[in-house]
Parts: structure tokens; C-alpha cells; sequence
């Protein structure tokens, strides 16, 4: 059994780990009870530190005024924010693990031809790339959002792809889109 203590010594909190173990004999008696402890203050710290940036991070993506949608190296969805679960029309929940393409369907607004899905070309490229013009995203809901976007290839330390992010928003939804937008109908 394997046992972590927190404890304040010189008012200092420290960490402990004690592993601890029965011994018995070859009839199955109890002999003794070996108890090997550690300080594991520095690990515990570090996990904190950990916690607090993937937390800063997660905060971070969540925030953000426009959806995004990451995925793994092959195209299924690992994370949707609030406003990519808003936009699509489903949760992160529901989501997570399904192909991208299952619940990301974009087409062209003029030719109703699918668009090839950006996270798809991002990893292909191996760069960041952008949306055509007129893209038209239909919803879970059936409903029709025009968007803009942009995909990059995620890379870890080693520079290897291991996913790619997709930032998109609705054009209509910014103000300075929407006023251009009825500018250039009107000319």
C-alpha cells in the first residue's frame, strides 16, 4: 500500500510517500510490517506547477472570442471550446474522438461543393493554412453559419505533428464583418 501525507514542519509543508507492506511467513502468518518512506515535496511541486499551466491553458482556450477545435494527428476531435460546441451545434463530449469531418461539414456558398476541411489541409501541408472565401458551415442543427478560419499543425518539442488547431468565427458575428459585409451589398 502506497501512501501520500501531506505535513507542516517548521512551517513548511512537505510531502511524504510511504510505502508500506505486510510480511508474512510461508503459512501465511503475520511477521512483521515494513514501512519505507521519501520526501516527494519537489515532485508534488512540480505536479502543481504542471496543473496550474494546463489549467492557465485550458482557462485560456475557453476564453477565446472565437471557436476553436483541436484534434490529433488524424483528424479526430480532441477539444471543442464553448464557442465551437455554440457554433457546431454539439458538445465537446459528444464530439471528442469522432472524426472531424462527422461534425464539421463545410461547403462553398456559391457552388454547394464540400470544402476540403482545413484541419485535413493544415496536416497535409504541414502549415498554417486558411478558409476559402465562402465557406459555409451547416451545423448539427441544419442551420447554415458563414465562417471564416484558419488550421495549423501542432508539433511537439521534437517537431513532430501530432494534431492541428482550427480557429474559425462567424462572419456576421463581429461587427466591423457585418457593416462591411452590407457595405459591399449596397455598391
Amino acid at each position: 500500500m502506497i501512501v501520500e501525507s501531506r505535513v507542516v514542519v517548521a512551517s513548511e509543508v512537505r510531502w511524504t510517500q510511504w510505502h508500506n507492506r505486510m510480511l508474512l511467513d510461508e503459512q501465511g502468518c503475520f511477521i512483521e510490517f515494513q514501512s519505507v518512506g521519501r520526501d516527494i515535496t519537489t515532485l508534488k511541486q512540480i505536479e502543481e506547477k504542471l496543473f496550474q499551466e494546463k489549467e492557465l491553458a485550458q482557462v485560456t482556450l475557453q476564453s477565446i472570442g472565437d471557436a476553436v477545435i483541436t484534434t490529433d494527428a488524424f483528424s479526430k476531435i480532441q477539444y471543442l471550446n464553448p464557442i465551437a460546441e455554440s457554433l457546431i451545434g454539439c458538445t465537446e463530449a459528444s464530439a471528442q474522438g469522432l472524426p472531424l469531418v462527422e461534425v464539421f461539414r463545410i461547403v462553398d456558398e456559391i457552388t454547394r461543393e464540400p470544402v476540403q476541411n482545413p484541419i485535413d489541409l493544415a496536416l497535409q501541408s504541414n502549415q498554417i493554412v486558411g478558409l476559402t472565401n465562402n465557406a459555409v458551415l451547416i451545423n448539427q442543427n441544419n442551420q447554415e453559419i458563414a465562417i471564416e478560419n484558419s488550421a495549423a499543425p501542432m508539433r511537439n518539442r521534437q517537431g513532430q505533428v501530432i494534431g492541428a488547431v482550427m480557429v474559425f468565427h462567424d462572419v456576421y458575428s463581429k461587427p466591423q464583418a457585418f457593416a462591411s459585409a452590407i457595405l459591399a451589398g449596397k455598391s
